[in-house]
């Protein structure tokens, strides 16, 4: 018995002892993890200290006097820009009734746009609401956070898939995570493990490091910690860590972009660069960031106007204040001390003018092509839109004009029909006594007896050109990524009186003497309209750029590609049938919505694929900026990144088409999209720019001949200039110069010169003016060239022939065929299909027009080097379009390094064979020598790809457009 109980307790003391261990163990494990909570805890504690030090003291609130006014006096404060305002005001503790009309508009905003708003938009409403109700009064919100909640997941979604991306941007989505840590939305750890990994390539334009997005993802990782630390949510030491990880490495490379006088990134994304380190002040060492240099920088930039726009202001205050985002639910350590902004808000007592005027008098003046004015009376306190709105009421006609909201304010686009362009630096310009203002127009606030003026910058360009370089270089040289570049390209829009556009614009003009040969070109083309299949887009934007003559034309080629078929069409066709229908004023409908799929799933065919290859999918980025840059910025954004990748030099054309959609895009990005879109396109469009550069000759001639067209657009509109300079005016003197050689006989050669020739560009396509039809049709050029006419019927021998070795079916067929004097080739070529369907024939559309590719069923093979050439007589149609008269058009097929009735010779130049032709038919010669110095005979297949493929290669015999006049 006695043994028996030493034996149980033995075993009781052998599991006690077990038990004790494992306890002590367990201890320890918890004692490190509260270390790990206490190491936290006390970087949390460190946040209210620096607060303090940055706060602007008392004593200095009046320097903050700018900052409130723009901010509660501008009543053009609406939608997402009147939620960054009202969130601003609010954190710092600002109460007045004139909040009530913010508030108002926020709500209004999130009511009218509902599912529209994106999750970064809706997630600023969510804030600013919360920021405007006491603890005690009901939840409005909570059905918000649901809405964001599905908002954010479909986000995350879209980067589930490799090399994936946020439907907005990562400034966006870290502003989601934010506003679902603070209001208890749903999210997931894991997730935010995931994708907020500093090194993510969203965190990243350019290869350079956005100052903002980081900033509001380190207030959004400080939050998520916090909820940890506070045990709302359940997870473990590790996924602290990774955060803490996170949060250090976001502030160090916030600090990087930190400048010599304090500011980080720039002066606009200093405010939440600010606000992230108040609240991550353990991860940096005192000597890293001296906190009263930067608040003394920004309050000596506010006091020279830095922030006279609400948002801008709004961005800037809290920071100011020593206040943060977080501190919308008072969970930060920074709510606590002094910091609320005592003032008071006094509207004007009413009283009647006899006594105290309330109302006041101002002189209105609209310059365009001529001079419109009007005394307009506004109560006092009235800024310059309330003066154009009463001028408008006065007089419709003279004074109506249109403008936009954005989160940044209204600005003009639109007086007496005439709307802005960006390309021909065509904007608004708001000046008081002669001298631009300083403000907005929804900001600036007008004064009794002011003399107040609105006019194109075509009036006061010469005056202010030189102030317009050394801006644009100023911007240049400040441009910093940040959400708030965007700021001024908007503020360009408002100040551009002042003359700080950062377009900058090289053109030059056809001397009057030369006008009627330019003239005489155009009816050229536009005679070679015709009911056919094949209706060509680039003449009608040409027409359309310039002012068509034949208005008939205009109207047929209109109709014809409103009916086509886009199935069968390649990215570029489809984007120049868009850009056409455009042009012309018509919905394009469902093309865009089809060409915008296509592109989001382009790719090209391999790393290093031929430039050329970019050339189609660059018109198709042009045509969706025009219609929609919100949408299309993501897919411009991945396009620029390929390009950046590819090691391809550009050839002229696809260098020109690239410039002209990515300065549509630069031009036009969104607000609120990610800042450093700027930097990304600005660094392709400066590749591109410098390798066009490049190929300007001595002559003038940029590449060849017909890609000179295409360059001098490019090169007039880009925002970043080569170090080469450019001579507009030689060019101008080599183009003109060879259309009276005769080069430009062909339409497609003409489309493309055309447009700058008349100083238009194709970022004009959206502002071409389509009036009701005028009573008086335009006048024709005084002394056009002779161009032919629709006369009567003439009759002409049409023979296709085959008589080449290897090629299974020979034959020799003739016909005559009746068509209208000054028909092109085209028409006899269906006209003969027509009457023997022995003369079917097949095309492929290409840039320069349609192209033969089968005939009889016998069609042209790449790969055995053959195709259709076309000859009058025995002449073969080696020039863009006849000149003289042409008899018995024939088809033959040849082969494209040797030819029917040619002998075959040995050629070392072309390393193989060449047409050694007898009779008059020239040899093909190379147009342009590769860039290994090896020069390449024309019909090499890569040429004929390009052509096959709408690429701009250029005209030559080997693909020879059907556009060849036929006399008799």
């Amino acid at each position: 018995m006695e043994e028996s109980k030493l034996m149980d307790d033995t075993v009781f003391r052998t599991t006690f002892i077990r038990l004790l261990k494992n306890l002590l163990k367990t201890a320890e494990k918890l004692e490190e993890t509260f270390k790990d909570l206490n190491e936290n805890t006390k970087k949390t504690e460190k946040d209210h200290q620096l607060c303090t030090i940055c706060e602007v003291s008392k004593e200095n609130y009046s320097r903050l006097n700018p900052l409130l006014s723009t901010m509660i006096h501008s009543k053009y404060a609406r939608g997402i820009q009147a939620a960054n305002v009202l969130l601003s005001l609010r954190l710092v503790g600002i109460q007045d009734k004139n909040l009530e009309q913010l508030f108002q508009e926020v709500r209004d905003s999130e009511v009218k746009k509902g599912s529209d708003l994106t999750s970064g938009q809706l997630a600023l409403v969510i804030l600013s609401l919360r920021a405007c109700q006491n603890s005690d009064e009901s939840v409005t919100y909570f059905p918000l956070v649901s809405q964001l909640e599905e908002k954010f997941q479909k986000e995350i979604e879209n980067m589930g898939v490799p090399d994936g991306n946020p439907l907005t941007n990562y400034y966006q989505l870290s502003l989601d995570l934010l506003t679902l840590c603070l209001f208890n939305g749903s999210y997931s750890i894991t997730e935010v493990k995931n994708y907020f990994t500093p090194e993510n390539k969203n965190f990243y334009f350019g290869g350079q490091f956005s100052v903002d997005t980081g900033a509001m993802a380190v207030l959004a990782l400080t939050c998520v910690k916090r909820s940890i630390m506070n045990r709302q949510i359940q997870t473990n030491g590790e996924d602290l860590q990774y955060i803490n990880n996170y949060t250090e490495s976001l502030v160090k490379k916030i600090l990087s972009e930190k400048k010599g006088n304090g500011l980080i990134g720039n002066i606009y994304s200093t405010g939440e660069a600010m606000q992230a380190l108040f609240v991550s002040p353990n991860y940096y060492n005192k000597n890293e960031w001296n906190c009263q240099q930067t608040l003394d920088t920004v309050l000596k930039e506010i006091s020279q106007g830095a922030f006279d726009m609400p948002t801008a202001a709004a961005q800037i205050l809290p920071a100011l204040m020593g206040k943060t985002y977080l501190d919308v639910n008072n969970v930060s350590s920074c709510a606590s001390g002094p910091g609320h902004l005592n003032i008071s808000i006094h509207e004007p007592i009413p009283v009647e003018p006899t006594i105290s005027p309330t109302w006041i008098s101002v002189n209105y003046t609209v310059q365009i092509n001529e001079t419109f004015f009007t005394e307009v009376t506004v109560p006092k306190g009235s800024v310059f839109l309330d003066v154009m709105e009463e001028a408008q009421k006065i007089n419709q006609t003279a004074f109506r004009f249109t403008f936009v909201e954005s989160s940044w304010g209204p600005y003009i686009t639109s007086v007496q029909g005439l709307e802005e362009n960006h390309n021909d630096r065509t904007y608004w310009q708001l000046l008081s006594g002669g001298e631009p203002v300083s403000q907005g127009v929804g900001n600036y606030v007008v004064h009794n007896g002011e003399n107040l003026e609105l006019m194109t910058d075509s009036f006061i360009r010469a005056k202010n050109e030189k102030s317009q370089r050394e801006t644009a270089r100023d911007v240049d040289r400040t441009g910093e990524i940040g959400m708030a570049w965007f700021t001024l390209y908007l503020l360009n829009l408002l100040w551009a009186l002042a003359g700080t556009s950062t377009q900058t614009r090289s053109s030059c003009s056809v001397p009057p003497a030369q006008e009627p040969l330019v003239n005489s070109m155009q009816v050229l083309m536009e005679n070679s309209v015709t009911n056919s299949i094949y209706p060509n887009p680039s003449v009608l934007i040409a027409m359309n750029l310039v002012g068509p003559y034949n208005l008939e034309a205009q109207k047929l080629l209109t109709r014809q590609l409103m009916a086509i078929d886009t199935a069968d069409m390649t990215i570029g066709q489809l984007a120049l049938t868009i850009m056409a229908l455009t042009s012309s004023c018509r919905d394009p409908g469902n093309k865009v919505s089809t060409l915008q799929r296509q592109m989001e799933t382009w790719a090209p065919s391999s790393p290093n694929a031929e430039a050329s290859s970019f050339y189609g999918p660059s018109l198709a980025i042009l045509a969706l900026c025009q219609k929609n840059p919100e949408t299309t910025l993501p897919i411009a954004a991945r396009f620029a990144k390929t390009l950046l990748a590819n090691s391809s030099p550009f050839n002229v054309d696809t260098g020109a088409m690239v410039t002209l959609a990515l300065t549509c895009m630069y031009n036009k990005i969104p607000v609120g999209s990610e800042e450093g879109y700027r930097t990304l396109f600005g660094q392709v469009l400066k590749d591109a720019v410098e390798d066009i550069s490049m190929r300007i000759k001595d002559n003038g001639i940029i590449g060849g001949i017909y890609s000179t067209g295409l360059a001098m657009q490019a090169l007039s509109v880009t925002p970043k200039q080569s170090n080469k300079e450019w001579n507009c005016k030689k060019t101008m003197d080599a183009v003109l110069n060879e259309i009276k050689l005769g080069k430009f006989r062909n339409p497609m050669s003409i489309a493309q010169i055309l447009p700058s020739l008349k100083g238009k560009t194709y970022l004009d396509v959206p502002h071409t003016s389509c009036s009701p039809d005028p009573e008086v049709p335009p006048t024709l050029p005084n002394h056009p060239s002779p161009v032919p006419t629709m006369g009567p019927n003439i009759t002409v021998k049409y023979t296709i022939n085959n008589q080449l070795r290897g090629v299974e079916l020979l034959f020799n067929f003739t016909i005559d065929v009746s068509v209208k004097s000054g028909s092109v080739l085209l028409v006899v070529l269906e006209e003969a299909q027509r009457k023997n369907s022995t003369f079917k024939f097949e095309t492929t559309m290409t840039s320069w027009g349609p192209i033969v590719s089968s005939i009889n069923n016998i069609a042209e093979n790449v790969n055995h080097k053959t195709y259709w050439q076309f000859l009058s007589g025995k002449t073969p149609l080696n020039q863009e379009m006849a000149a003289g008269p042409r008899r018995e058009p024939q088809a033959w097929l040849c082969s494209r390094l040797q030819s029917f009735n040619c002998r075959r010779k040995i050629n070392s130049r072309y390393q193989g064979i060449r047409l050694g032709c007898q009779g008059a038919w020239p040899a093909c010669k190379p147009p342009h020598a590769p860039r290994s110095g090896r020069p390449t005979p024309q019909g090499n297949p890569h040429l004929i790809r390009d052509a096959l493929q709408g690429k701009p290669a250029g005209p030559h015999p080997c693909t020879r457009p059907l556009s060849y006049l036929i006399k008799e």
